[in-house]
């Protein structure tokens, strides 16, 4: 058996660059194909790890089973002593704020207050009499001495008017005489000059002057003072005690007598009102103890029923306890791990025990509890420290009515940070 045998004849430059280039380019566009088609099956394997996160986050979101429905407690309390009518709601029933809760009955009604009050302004009004009885007298005893006193006063002014006339007659008497002799002084003096009188005789004259000088100084003050007494006296007023006439000094003291009898007159006046009002207010007391109505101070449910239909109770007895439904909240205890995104205003998914509806509900409070005694203030957060939080919820008011106190509830809380966590995780995973 033959073999022919291959030849290889050598291509020239040209070709050789057109098949490489040929190559080249098939190659490139394999890559190409083979990247795409990868490319699509990772985005498509993203959506799907997705999906599948975001249900496995909020299967597993956080929830509190150590929550509960709270409120406050107002109670129905009766003012009056008296039997309980059977206008009596009972517990659970809704009462509206200024709903008749109870109607009250007093069949005893005790009167000795108003009695008590009754004498008391008897005695008082004695007690007036008198004062204003003696206060009459007084005022006839004042009025008798003030006419004696003005009959006093006139005759003292004309007494001392006619003083004022002699003072001031003497004065200028006094005073004509010391212009004389001080006349005869300078006559003196100048024949003294000429030798024609002693020198004893120059010191006599000069004497005499000075004599009536202070003589009429004297004088001056005397008319002053009479002056001064009479228009004191014009004033009722005296400069020397011992001239007060008897009937200004019992004047004086009557003045004060009638100044204290007015006070206590005025005191047992007031004191005569404010026990009138008292017994105005007692004598309506009565009457409105006779019958009386409860009324609901709030709108709420009825928490707890005290007392029972013709009980008798006494007056601030606690009849019924309501639960305003603007207290209503929830408490829910969460660790602080499961509240890194919830803040004041986060929502909540609320599922009440027993029911499939759920409810939204409204963060109000994140305070330190420690299964439920409050602290007097919450810690520092730290993530090394996991304690137990009280996470307090709003509802809304048509909410409300689907609860009631003591209510099991559980609490969902949705974490944003714990999704994030997760799609990067699975992003992670994906490329």
């Amino acid at each position: 058996m033959s073999s022919t045998p291959l030849s290889v004849q050598p291509l020239s430059r040209a070709a050789s660059a057109e098949a490489a280039k040929t190559t080249s380019t098939s190659e490139a566009v394999h890559r190409a194909v083979v990247h795409v088609g990868h490319g699509r099956a990772a985005v498509g394997l993203v959506l799907v790890l997705l999906a599948l996160g975001t249900m496995v986050f909020f299967w597993i979101r956080p929830s509190s089973s150590l929550a509960t429905v709270a409120g406050s407690v107002s109670a129905a309390t009766t003012h009056i002593a008296g039997t309980v009518g059977a206008e009596l709601p009972d517990v659970g029933d809704v009462v509206d704020a200024g709903q008749v809760v109870a109607r009250m009955h007093n069949p005893r009604l005790d009167e000795s207050r108003l009695l008590g009050l009754l004498e008391n302004r008897a005695v008082l009004e004695a007690k007036l009499h008198a004062i204003q009885a003696d206060l009459a007298n007084g005022t006839r005893e004042r009025t008798r001495l003030r006419a004696t006193l003005d009959e006093h006063l006139t005759r003292s002014r004309e007494e001392l008017e006619q003083r004022v006339v002699e003072e001031q007659a003497r004065l200028a008497s006094l005073a004509a005489s010391e212009r004389l002799r001080e006349t005869d002084l300078a006559v003196a003096e100048t024949l003294y000059t000429h030798g024609l009188i002693a020198r004893l005789d120059l010191a006599r004259k000069r004497e005499e002057v000075n004599a009536g000088i202070e003589a009429v100084k004297a004088q001056a003050s005397a008319v002053a003072r009479v002056n001064l007494a009479r228009e004191a006296l014009a004033r009722e007023l005296f400069l020397d005690a011992a001239q007060t006439p008897h009937q200004q000094l019992r004047l004086d003291d009557l003045a004060v007598r009638l100044t204290s009898l007015e006070t206590a007159a005025r005191e047992l006046e007031a004191q005569i009102a404010a026990a009138d009002r008292a017994i105005a207010s007692e004598r309506a007391q009565v009457s409105r103890l006779q019958d009386a109505v409860v009324l609901g101070s709030v709108t709420g449910r009825v928490w707890k029923r005290l007392v029972s239909p013709g009980q008798y109770v006494a007056a601030g007895t606690e009849l019924v306890q309501i639960i305003p439904d603007s207290s209503l909240a929830i408490e829910a205890y969460f660790h602080q791990r499961h509240l890194p995104d919830v803040t004041i205003g986060s929502l909540a998914v609320v599922l009440p025990t027993g029911s499939r509806t759920r409810l939204t509900a409204t963060v109000r409070m994140i305070t330190a509890d420690v299964l439920g005694r409050a602290q007097l203030a919450a810690p520092q957060w730290t993530p090394e420290r996991d304690s137990v939080m009280r996470v307090v919820l709003a509802v809304s008011d048509t909410d409300k009515r689907r609860l009631w106190v003591g209510q099991r509830v559980t609490v969902s809380l949705p974490s944003q940070s714990r999704l994030a966590h997760a799609t990067a995780t699975l992003l992670s995973y994906a490329w």
